[in-house]
């Protein structure tokens, strides 16, 4: 938490879709587990050029509709012993996320939400924040296969790293969320020859690497980490490419975590094909982490 003396402050978008609904249901779920303030934020656009004439309501029918359609929401959903407020903004949802960013721990956001007709014109809101977010930032999935499958397999908390700093800041985190859920951790490690991973941070190439010094490096890494936690860990090391082996290891009732390496124009090209391929293609919740909140929301 960045602020030791407030509580966590988790904000979620929401809109009037079945991708919304399910964001918000698990930014619930998270501000019980870390007993956070929870700010749900409905952003509207007002409606212009000859949409606006030919528009069945007003803006104050269309505001009324967005109170009755969050306060429908929240009613759905078990907030017992939570403090939540809601926020309706004016404008684009992507811009009302990111700067709400900006004062939060953690936004969550659905991923076919926000409007299609947004998407199309603006981009993906979930892409944007990822991109864009001051905070860490959660993307979950609207799928419904989650709860029948921790009938199967116990829900656990994936984590990729590579050694990086960023990457030590997502394990931190995931560790957290672990501890704090009662849940197994499971870093994971991708290597390949033209990608060698050894302890000590050494990050000389050797045409004689082999698989047992990524899991030495890896062991390593959960030591130094989980020295601070009290969590089973369960490494696992794959010689495959990251974004394919994390997609290959998590289940709709898990929780990956990975890192952030970038935030702005560059960011798209720093997060590159692991985190954004993990919030677009992972079928369970994924975080997304930037500093300064290592430790978890709280």
């Amino acid at each position: 938490m960045s602020q030791p003396h407030r509580p966590p402050r988790i904000v979620v978008g929401v809109d009037d879709t079945r991708g919304a609904a399910a964001a918000l249901r698990w930014a619930v779920d998270e501000a019980h587990t870390w007993q956070a303030h929870l700010e749900v934020i409905h952003a509207w656009e007002p409606v212009s050029g000859t949409a606006a004439r030919t528009a069945p309501a007003p803006a104050e029918a269309a505001a009324g509709g967005a109170v009755a359609m969050v306060d429908r929401l929240l009613d759905e959903i078990d907030t017992t012993g939570l403090d939540v407020t809601w926020t309706r903004a004016d404008g684009p949802p992507a811009h009302a996320l990111v700067a709400a960013s900006t004062t939060a721990d953690l936004i969550g956001v659905g991923t076919r939400g926000m409007r299609a007709a947004e998407g199309l014109i603006r981009g993906s809101v979930r892409e944007h924040c990822v991109t864009h977010a001051a905070c860490s930032v959660a993307v979950v999935p609207n799928d419904e296969r989650a709860a029948r499958e921790r009938a199967v397999a116990p829900p656990r908390v994936v984590v990729g790293t590579d050694g990086s700093a960023p990457s030590l800041v997502a394990m931190r985190w995931a560790f957290a969320e672990a501890q704090a859920r009662g849940w197994t951790v499971r870093p994971l490690m991708a290597w390949s020859f033209l990608d060698q991973h050894r302890p000590g941070g050494d990050d000389r190439f050797l045409p004689t690497y082999k698989g047992s010094e990524a899991v030495a490096a890896l062991d390593e890494l959960v030591e130094q980490v989980g020295r601070d936690f009290d969590v089973a860990a369960d490494p696992v090391v794959r010689c495959d490419l990251p974004e394919a082996a994390l997609l290959d290891e998590v289940h709709p009732q898990d929780l990956l975590v990975v890192g952030a390496r970038g935030r702005g124009a560059l960011a798209g090209i720093l997060l590159g094909s692991v985190s954004l391929r993990c919030v677009t293609e992972a079928p369970c919740p994924t975080i997304v982490v930037r500093s300064p909140n290592p430790g978890g929301p709280g």
